[in-house]
């Protein structure tokens, strides 16, 4: 029998320093919200079981380690202490923010001295045979916990190996565990899954398979490689000769393009032997020959000095403007006698008309003298200007018929030398003249081009040298032509081409040859390897189907067996039901993941307990803790 003594809340959410004494039988505490009633079940739990890493559930809004630390504090620490028969235990704890900075001792009560049989790591699961995952789920109700307990493969071994085995240690499910366990090591489920010995055994099968096909494919080819070493070295003998045929030709080509460079060279300095004569009988070059560049430049000059003084065009052109001239002065000379004449009528006419005393006259016979003055002024200034210009017009005249004289002089001896100089070349004009000496200095620039061509090709050499060598010389036959048009250069590439590619090739097939087989193995091992495998195989799948059937069986005698304490569980649930309301008013059936279907006696229908509303719904689970509590309990556990 285990109960509870006393609780020691050192530093644990709200308390500090506060000791709780218990008695026995059911003990209640109560109080006003925040009273710390749920600090002092929390209390109670860590120091049993400690205090889990993670959340339980989505619903506790902070884990238990921050609830239970106070604030501004780093740790939580309180003692509990037990009596198990007639010994008195003390548990005392100190949690930290992180599992790192937690302590626990289990000590003796009276003595103070440590426990080591007591691991504080399973502690709880030492005193009352079950974890914490299954004391919460049965006598630890925590406020808004007690609903839905959910699958507990612990909670269902407890229950049918309690009453089938007497043994908590034997696990049906962990035997069904570990059947599939061998399964899959036998065979994975999937591609995804690790490989089972039955696919490694195939796997290794199918390498043996593909080694076996490697070495019959290697013989093949050993012989194949052979009958090719053989053909690219009678390949490589007909290269070498062909070779030296080679060789031999292009030596005699050599000597033969000596022959034919000599002739060719002979042919191409009598051809051009030949132009340059033929470019001195040209009969461009013969008419002008003996012209030059300063004589056509002149003969140019002389064409545009007599154009400038054409005289015909520039003498009549002086006797216009002469003519011109002389024609407006003596017209201006005119109008000035004219203006003087009528200047002495006025003046003559205005003194008789004054001596005559005329009345009305005598007030305009000032104003007839002024007019007539005027008229008389400027009569004599225009005649004498008229007289003066036209003296000097006929000096100019003078002056201009004595130049010409003498530009006529010098335009027929230029044109006697410049008739002369076309006459001696036969040409016409000058442009005749420009023209002809130009293809002459053509073809003297050709023959020069060709002169300086032989010299070249000659390098020093004589002529006639060169053609008695040419004389010395056969004639090429029509075969020799041939062989001269031949690319020797190219064929002796690709010959040599031919025996690299000849030389690899056999170097490749010996290097083949000389590998017998891999690591010394042959057909028959490896079929022997093949023929063992296939003995691992078969055994292993008897030993999987083997497996197969009894993970079947088990499962079947397990399913039939975990329905057998089903009746008892439920008869429990209804006991207790009956006990927190009216006996008879209801009844349930528990299903394997521990939801509660409820029957109503009005009612044949069965409704899911969530239908009810929050006071039945925990009733009815309630109910179902204390019956799964007393099944399994073994009566020392505290509620």
């Amino acid at each position: 029998m285990i109960s509870i003594n006393k609780a020691t809340l050192t530093a644990f959410g709200k308390f500090h320093n506060k000791e709780i004494s218990f008695g026995d039988g059911l003990q209640i505490f109560y109080g006003v919200n925040e009273a710390g009633k749920s600090t002092l079940q929390l209390f109670i739990r860590v120091m049993l079981y400690g205090v889990p890493n993670q959340r339980k559930s989505a619903a506790v809004a902070l884990r238990d380690r921050e609830r239970m630390i106070p604030w501004g504090e780093k740790y939580a620490e309180g003692a509990l202490i037990l009596t198990l028969g007639e010994k008195k235990i003390e548990i005392y704890r100190r949690f930290g923010k992180t599992p790192a900075g937690d302590r626990v001792e289990v000590l003796d009560a009276l003595t103070g001295e440590p426990l080591p049989q007591y691991q504080s790591e399973n502690l709880g699961l030492q005193l009352f045979g079950m974890s914490a995952d299954a004391f919460e789920k049965t006598f630890w109700l925590r406020q808004d916990s007690v609903f839905p307990i959910g699958t507990d493969e612990e909670l269902g071994r407890k229950l049918m190996n309690l009453r089938d085995t007497g043994e908590e240690d034997f696990s049906a499910q962990a035997c069904i565990k570990a059947l599939e366990q061998e399964q899959k090591a036998l065979r994975a489920k999937d591609k995804r899954a690790t490989a089972g010995r039955l696919d490694i055994l195939y796997q290794q099968r199918e390498e043996k398979v593909q080694e076996r096909f490697m070495l019959l494919s290697e013989m093949g080819q050993r012989k194949s490689a052979q009958m090719r070493r053989d053909t690219a070295e009678k390949l490589l003998h007909e290269a070498q000769k062909e070779a030296e045929t080679l060789k031999l030709l292009e030596e005699k080509q050599r000597k033969l393009r000596e022959v034919e460079a000599v002739r060719s060279k002979g042919q191409e300095v009598k051809r051009l032997q030949n132009l340059i004569a033929r470019a001195n009988e040209e009969p461009i070059y013969t008419r002008f020959c003996r012209l030059t560049e300063e004589t056509v430049n002149e003969a140019e000059f002389t064409k545009r000095k007599l154009e400038t003084l054409d005289q015909t065009a520039q003498i009549g052109y002086d006797k216009i403007v002469y003519e011109n001239r002389s024609i407006i002065l003596n017209q201006k000379r005119k109008r000035g006698k004219t203006l003087f004449g009528i200047g002495a009528g006025v003046l003559l006419l205005s003194l008789v008309l004054g001596v005559l005393r005329i009345p009305f006259w005598q007030a305009f016979l000032g104003l007839g003298i002024l007019i007539s003055m005027v008229f008389l002024a400027f009569g004599t200034m225009l005649t004498r200007k008229s007289i003066h210009c036209l003296a000097e017009l006929q000096k100019e005249n003078a002056q201009a018929e004595e130049e010409s004289a003498t530009r006529r002089e010098e335009v027929a001896t230029l044109k006697k030398e410049l008739e002369d100089l076309l006459v001696s070349y036969g040409c016409d004009n000058v442009e005749e003249l420009r023209e002809g000496f130009a293809l002459c200095r053509k073809t003297k620039l050709e023959a020069e081009s060709y002169r300086r061509a032989m010299e070249t090709l000659l390098g020093g050499e004589d002529a006639d040298a060169l053609y008695q060598e040419m004389a010395e010389l056969e004639e090429v036959t029509s075969q020799e032509r041939e062989l001269l048009l031949r690319n020797l250069g190219e064929e002796i590439r690709l010959n040599q081409k031919r025996q690299m590619d000849a030389l690899s090739e056999m170097k490749e097939l010996e290097g083949k040859l000389s590998y017998v087989y891999h690591e010394g193995r042959n057909v028959a091992d490896v079929q022997a390897e093949i023929d063992r495998i296939d003995e691992d195989i078969a055994q292993g799948e008897e030993e999987l189907k083997a497996v197969q059937l009894a993970a079947k069986v088990f499962q079947n005698v397990y399913e039939i067996r975990k329905s057998d304490f089903t009746p008892e569980l439920n008869e429990k649930v209804n006991h207790f039901l009956g006990i927190l309301m009216d006996e008879g008013q209801r009844k349930v059936r528990i299903s394997d993941t521990y939801r509660v279907k409820v029957n109503e006696e009005s009612n044949p229908a069965s409704f899911e307990a969530e239908y009810f509303s929050r006071g039945p719904y925990e009733q009815i689970y309630f109910a179902l803790r204390l019956a799964l509590g007393s099944l399994i309990g073994s009566g020392k556990e505290p509620f």
